[in-house]
């Protein structure tokens, strides 16, 4: 499971990044087993998903960064970021403290955020996400 970055990121250099996505993010779910997340002191837990949206945020900071600027945000967007914010008030709230709210935002940004924000960056038209349902059925 810790070696799976590294595949994530060697698909980009071998295949289109939207190829490479779809190949590391489906590839990995297959592939990679359903552990308990490995902990460590002071960082968020490695799962499954982190492995897999760790290589390719990676992939695409290396090989495709202008991904991150072709996505066209919108309104629609905001309750994603609201999802992903929301455990800083509520911690607050909770009296739990700052580091709890920005440690509980980590967690949902990798769980929901990170995929959504590749979705956003590569399947954004109905071409794109008619191919990858295709490709999720084939796999």
């Amino acid at each position: 499971m810790f070696g799976w970055p590294v595949v994530a990121i060697g698909c980009f250099l071998l295949l289109r990044p939207r190829v490479a996505v779809m190949v590391a993010m489906i590839g990995g779910w297959f592939l990679l087993p359903q552990a308990p997340p490995y902990q460590f002191s002071g960082l968020p837990d490695y799962t499954r998903q982190t492995a897999i949206f760790l290589g390719i945020l990676g992939g695409m900071a290396l090989f495709d960064p202008r991904a991150f600027f072709r996505a066209k945000w919108s309104l629609w967007d905001l309750p994603m970021l609201v999802w992903c914010l929301s455990p800083v008030p509520s911690s607050l709230s909770n009296g739990l403290g700052l580091y709890d709210g920005l440690s509980g935002t980590l967690d949902q940004f990798i769980m929901y955020g990170t995929p959504y924000l590749v979705g956003r960056c590569y399947f954004s038209g109905r071409q794109l996400e008619r191919q990858l349902v295709y490709l999720i059925v084939a796999g």
